[in-house]
């Protein structure tokens, strides 16, 4: 039975993140009324009459009753309803007036609540009543001004991670939040923000033992970690993230002659951005003698990380979806049968189910709804006193990404998080860059020999005795080393487990060694981005498939965690890059029979133009005489032109002499405004479109350099200090989540390899006898050696 069946959620938010964050607990069980205000336009449109209907919304939206209401005149209906639900999720700005519904009042009124609140920047701040549209947010974040593309400038990003994030961020408050509930018989405030969500997608850090992150180029990485076409004009992504793998892969390519020489660092560190290229150009060369498909066939044979570059319709598909039951048919009440995502989390002993949305009215629910059922009822309200998960005790065996941010996300939430890693550490720590540092602050570090039998013993027991594993090793490997889920249920039946794998547990591509580039390949993310077939643009920097399945397994864990305050059992979570990918293809990734329903027109997908500049001449970027500034001024095109007008008229007269088209496309017309734009800086442009009332922001530069000193985050407790025993001071992004009026939890800063081996084994019980012989052994591994 569904974890959350028991749980009534009431979702009053307008956009993206809140309707995710729903639908994540609508899948679990969850019953999720959806109120959308009928006396204007709403983001979405959804009703039967309506011209246009996105399949995105019939995605994002399943499983849930949809009332369309005028709520500023049911304020009574909407307050008989909250003294009955569980869950409350809303995405207003902490001083918007929302229909006079006093918002901030809500657990005050009823204690018994979890109301999740999704801002657009955080609740303090000079941005904290700023416009909460997603590609604004990403330009403050600085998001444009990292991402490598086909030209000079910011690079618009085609993809809702920041909303997706965000939504997220949500569901893991809210199921932290209902964990603790048990306990405390109290509810609480969940916040978060889009402004995070994109925080926790680009990492920031601080410390001058951190490396920057190289100068990739829009087709990738390195020479053995890019997008290369191939002879039939397909495109190839490779994904050789060490030496072992450059070196098969040179092997394969005949070209391992070349890497003998000492100039390009056998593959993966060439001594200088010339070399890089010049090696970078050989493989391109090399790949453009074969066809994907004869590049395929050798790749596999030779377990090259590899995937060729497909579109979001060709991943309807996709062998590996299918197998993961990602694509499935469910009856939508006006598109009928339809063809969409699957659960991209899968619980053990709660499995998720999908159901079509319904649309409902007032007199539905008054016939439905239990407006007697009794919750918790706190004889007073109270505030959250510490974070949801202290005490909670979670083993992390993880590498690169997808795996290490689930475990910080849980260690913010107050976790005890032990990261094990073998003598040789994570992966990715040799290239000491911040995501590594992002990913693995607030944990203490282990690390041991879990080949030898003391060592296997030893992780066992850490396992064991704790509360749940995260893993992202290759399927199998854990079988292998004795600590398969058989074994380990033997020994806790209440452990909670959650494995975040490349493709899939099992199925036709779950051999093989994958990465977040691979999956972006397959889904058509980097066909998105790059605004043409003929281009895909590799977007590694932002590892949406990475980060999306690390917030997945995260919620999987906290779910899982209120599953066993309910049941006393734990269970197994797994999710996988390649499921978690499909959330960004937003509708995309669905099929529908259209010839079924004449009378309805279809949105599809907006996605970027091929010069990567935004969405129309309305959405897009704009260059300025110092720099680059987004305008939003879709639905708001009037002022735009009288604006425009206003620096140059003639534009204006072009305009009507020319009829350029309305609709949000892209045209002569933006080309235009493009030079009337370029003839200010961005500070007189940002004051003069504010004076206008046209939302725009300035694409930030070097924002991982400006965050720490950004008077918002601090407002926002969004940064950690900690200074090391060398005396190097390390800041932080931290308070993704935040639980009432609770400090930012974060109490480490990035350990040392083995930094707390003895500690965490004194903690478990073994002697120091046994701890010295293993340290003597090399199976235990600690700094001072």
């Amino acid at each position: 039975m569904s974890t959350l069946k028991d749980i009534i959620v009431l979702d009053i938010s307008r956009g993206k993140s809140g309707a995710v964050s729903s639908m994540f607990l609508a899948d679990n069980g969850a019953r999720v009324i959806r109120v959308l205000d009928n006396s204007n336009d709403d983001i979405l449109k959804i009703s039967e009459g309506e011209k246009f209907y996105e399949t995105e919304f019939s995605f994002f939206n399943r499983g849930k009753e949809l009332l369309k209401i005028n709520i500023s005149e049911e304020l009574n209906f909407i307050e008989s309803l909250l003294a009955s639900v569980d869950v409350v999720i809303d995405d207003c700005t902490p001083s918007e007036d929302f229909h006079g519904l006093n918002i901030s009042e809500i657990t005050k009124k009823f204690p018994h609540i979890i109301h999740s609140s999704i801002t657009p920047y955080g609740n303090k701040g000079p941005l904290k009543d700023s416009v909460g549209d997603p590609n604004l947010v990403k330009a403050r974040a600085g998001i444009y001004d990292r991402l490598p593309g086909f030209r000079e400038g910011s690079i618009y990003v085609v993809h809702p991670f920041v909303e997706v994030g965000a939504g997220l961020l949500s569901a893991i408050g809210i199921t932290a939040a209902l964990f603790k509930r048990e306990q405390t018989k109290h509810g609480c405030r969940v916040y978060t923000s889009l402004y995070a969500a994109a925080l926790f997608y680009t990492p920031i850090v601080s410390s001058n033992k951190v490396k920057k992150y190289p100068n990739n180029s829009p087709v990738g990485g390195g020479p053995f970690y890019s997008v290369f076409e191939c002879s039939d004009s397909n495109w190839i992504q490779l994904a050789c993230i060490h030496e072992g793998f450059v070196d098969i892969a040179a092997a394969v390519m005949d070209i391992a002659h070349i890497l003998v020489e000492e100039r390009f660092g056998n593959g993966i560190s060439p001594v200088d951005d010339e070399s890089r290229f010049e090696l970078f150009n050989i493989v391109k060369e090399k790949m453009k003698t074969k066809s994907s498909v004869e590049w395929s066939s050798i790749f596999d044979a030779a377990d090259i990380p590899f995937a060729v570059v497909g579109t979001s319709k060709s991943a309807m598909n996709n062998e590996q979806l299918i197998h993961n039951n990602m694509i499935v048919e469910t009856e939508d009440p006006i598109l009928g049968t339809i063809k969409q995502p699957g659960c991209s989390l899968h619980l053990s002993d709660s499995p998720n189910s999908i159901s079509p949305l319904a649309y409902v009215t007032k007199d539905d629910l008054l016939a439905s709804f239990p407006f007697n059922r009794i919750v918790y009822k706190p004889v007073k309200f109270s505030t959250a006193t510490e974070m949801p998960l202290k005490g909670i005790k979670v083993s992390d065996i993880t590498n690169v990404i997808a795996g290490p941010s689930a475990g910080r996300v849980l260690a913010d939430l107050g976790a005890d998080v032990y990261k094990i890693e073998p003598p040789y550490g994570d992966l990715s720590r040799p290239g000491n860059l911040h995501f590594f540092h992002s990913s693995n602050s607030n944990k203490r570090s282990l690390s041991i020999n879990i080949k030898d039998d003391r060592g296997s013993h030893v992780v066992k027991k850490v396992i064991c005795k704790g509360d749940a594993l995260i893993a992202n090793l290759r399927p199998g490997v854990l079988d292998r080393l004795g600590l398969s889920s058989e074994e380990l249920k033997k020994e806790n039946p209440r452990i909670i487990e959650s494995y975040i794998s490349a493709f899939g547990e099992s199925g036709p591509f779950s051999h093989r060694p994958g990465l977040d580039p691979l999956a972006q390949a397959w889904l058509g993310l980097q066909t998105a981005q790059g605004g043409s077939p003929q281009r895909p643009s590799f977007i590694g920097q932002l590892a949406p498939t990475d980060y999306t399945a690390g917030l997945i397994a995260s919620l999987g864990i906290t779910i899982s965690l209120y599953h066993r305050e309910k049941t006393g059992k734990g269970q197994i979570s797994r999710t996988n890059l390649l499921n978690a990918g499909t959330l960004l293809l937003e509708g995309d990734l669905s099929e529908i029979q259209k010839d079924n329903l004449p009378n309805l027109n279809f949105s599809d997908r907006r996605l970027g133009d091929i010069n990567q500049y935004g969405l129309s001449d309305y959405s897009r970027l704009y260059q300025t005489k110092d720099g680059w500034i987004y305008i939003s001024a879709e639905g708001n095109t009037d002022a735009f032109h009288h604006f425009i007008n206003i620096y140059d008229d003639n534009i204006e007269s072009e305009r009507g002499e020319n009829e350029f088209d309305e609709d949000y496309l892209h045209t002569d017309y933006g080309l235009l405004v493009f030079n009337v734009f370029k003839s200010q800086t961005t500070g007189f442009w940002i004051n003069k479109l504010s004076e206008a009332g046209i939302n725009a922001a300035e694409s930030v530069e070097n924002y991982d350099v400006l965050y720490f000193d950004d008077p918002h985050p601090k407002a926002n407790d969004m940064i950690a200090t900690h200074v090391t025993n060398d005396l190097v001071e390390h800041k932080y992004v931290t308070g993704f989540i935040k639980f009432d009026e609770l400090p930012s939890n974060h109490s480490f800063p990035t350990p040392k390899l083995g930094e707390h081996s003895r500690e965490i084994l004194k903690e478990f019980g073994f002697d120091d006898m046994f701890i010295d012989s293993i340290i003597g052994d090399n199976v235990l591994i600690t700094p001072d050696l």
